[in-house]
């Protein structure tokens, strides 16, 4: 409450404002007089309504979209974000995103606004997508005008390579009993990374320092809750930024530090690479019976919250972690599908600092450093595609490039052997830059796998660090069969820039 005086009225004149949730209401005496100084009142209360407008804050951080280079607007309840940039039968984009003046603004990526773009997706169950019009009117007022909540989730990284995944406890309105990363809301005039460190820190008892960490924004989630329709129309809808925090202590050093709330945590547990690779298998929405790998352990080990604060250990046996979200009913406690998302960006950023690892070996024992882009594309059958690999090189040894086709049913196998270019460098320590281009016109499901420019070097193979490529649709034939190249079926040209 707001108390205004103002003191050249003839006579006491108080004006009282309530603000909040944006609403002001005001009230005067009555009646005014119909003078000089009745105008100047009114010019004055005009004054302060504009001041008080000027004054009002926002409450929560939210999510506006910007397309065609728009003016970013505030994202609708009932609006699916990621079908905002994608035709509705699609459930991944690659967007844009900033933190700006209080607004989580998610932009179309082509607007050239600077920075690298991140992965936007949702379920494809995702109730949003499958919403109607009429159970989209049927929704309370107040959950139609709560517009997208912003939230974060750290992805916490060890030293020896563990992920920390929490158990929501089970008291919690949305999503209990499910495996998640610590996160939560971020708060106003919070940035992503120091919003991170509090819901760890408030969660966890984990106090890490911006300092002694080094971050990376894995990935962007639509959630919704419920997560399907036949639980209930939505609730609640969120952007969960997934970011990737690395730190130089052990997962051991982690766990000794270890104080859940047992309010927001009724579990912990550290899961290695192998663990990961289980859980993103089990693909919610999917039909395929749920297989768990021989190798795995039957049980994981997990540090229990209980209400009193304290701790205890238990085994929990695997499949549990690896369970799916279940159509309908009741749900059961899992991993989450964002968090699954999460994981599998994770994987990735992991096989991408193996394969960068080689590529700088390679460029210490040879002085050669190749680059592939992109890292990944998903394309239907029949699409043309190119696939770039960058070379910088300062040795004419380097004398041979060929490209590689890693499949699961075949391993690793020369996608064309009928092709050996020298790649041309001005002297023996001079560097030079090439761009090797491979075209590969109307691809089948066959194409499907990771392909690698290789370098030959008087018999040594130095790879890229690789593209992976999914066909996915109906099998397209080729037509004619000319320069079918060894192991593989596909018409193929090589371009030098």
């Amino acid at each position: 409450m707001r108390n205004f005086c103002l003191p050249n009225y003839i006579g006491p004149f108080t004006v009282t404002v309530l603000q909040g949730c944006r609403n002001y209401c005001a009230f005067y005496l009555w009646p005014l007089p119909e003078n000089e100084e009745g105008n100047q009142f009114m010019s004055c209360l005009q004054l302060i309504l504009a001041k008080l407008k000027s004054m009002e804050r926002v409450t929560r951080v939210l999510v506006h979209l910007s397309k065609e280079n728009t003016v970013p607007q505030c994202a609708q309840f009932v609006q699916s974000v990621t079908g905002h940039f994608t035709d509705r039968h699609k459930d991944q984009v690659q967007v844009g995103c900033c933190l700006d003046d209080n607004r989580f603004i998610v932009y179309e990526q082509c607007e050239g606004r600077g920075g690298a773009g991140v992965v936007l997706k949702r379920a494809s169950f995702c109730p949003l997508k499958h919403l109607s019009k009429p159970e989209a009117a049927a929704l309370p007022v107040e959950v139609r005008k709560r517009g997208v909540d912003v939230g974060v989730a750290v992805l916490l990284q060890s030293a020896d390579r563990r992920l920390l995944l929490t158990r929501r406890a089970s008291g919690l309105r949305i999503f209990p009993n499910v495996w998640v990363p610590p996160g939560g809301h971020v708060e106003l005039d919070e940035k992503l990374l120091d919003a991170g460190l509090r819901e760890l820190r408030e969660e966890t008892g984990l106090k890490l320092n911006p300092g002694d960490i080094s971050s990376q924004l894995l990935g962007l989630w639509e959630s919704v809750y419920p997560p399907m329709l036949s639980r209930g129309l939505p609730q609640r809808h969120h952007i969960v930024t997934y970011m990737l925090l690395h730190t130089s202590l052990t997962h051991l050093e982690l766990q000794a530090a270890l104080q859940p709330e047992p309010a927001e945590v009724s579990g912990c547990v550290w899961v290695d690479t192998d663990i990961v690779k289980a859980i993103v298998s089990a693909v919610d929405g999917a039909e395929d019976p749920e297989t768990l790998p021989p190798n795995l352990p039957q049980t994981v080990s997990v540090t229990e919250v209980f209400p009193d604060g304290t701790l205890g250990v238990s085994a929990l046996p695997l499949s549990v972690l690896c369970n799916r979200a279940p159509a309908d009913g009741e749900d059961v406690e899992r991993v989450s599908t964002g968090t699954k998302f999460a994981l599998e960006l994770w994987l990735q950023t992991l096989e991408l600092q193996k394969q960068h690892s080689v590529c700088e070996e390679g460029r210490r024992r040879t002085g050669a450093l190749i680059w592939q882009q992109p890292h990944s594309l998903r394309v239907a059958a029949g699409t043309n595609v190119t696939l770039i690999c960058n070379i910088t090189a300062m040795t004419v040894q380097c004398n041979s490039v060929l490209w590689l086709l890693k499949q699961q049913t075949d391993g690793l196998s020369v996608y064309n052997n009928s092709v050996s270019e020298v790649i041309s460098v001005p002297g023996d320590y001079e560097m030079t830059d090439k761009a090797c281009l491979l075209h590969i016109s109307r691809t089948t499901l066959a194409d499907t796998g990771i392909f690698y420019c290789a370098l030959n070097n008087i018999g040594m193979i130095e790879l890229g660090n690789g593209t992976t490529l999914t066909v996915s649709g109906e099998h397209t034939h080729c037509s004619d069969t000319d320069n079918v190249a060894l192991f593989t079926k596909h018409r193929h040209c090589w371009v030098y820039l």
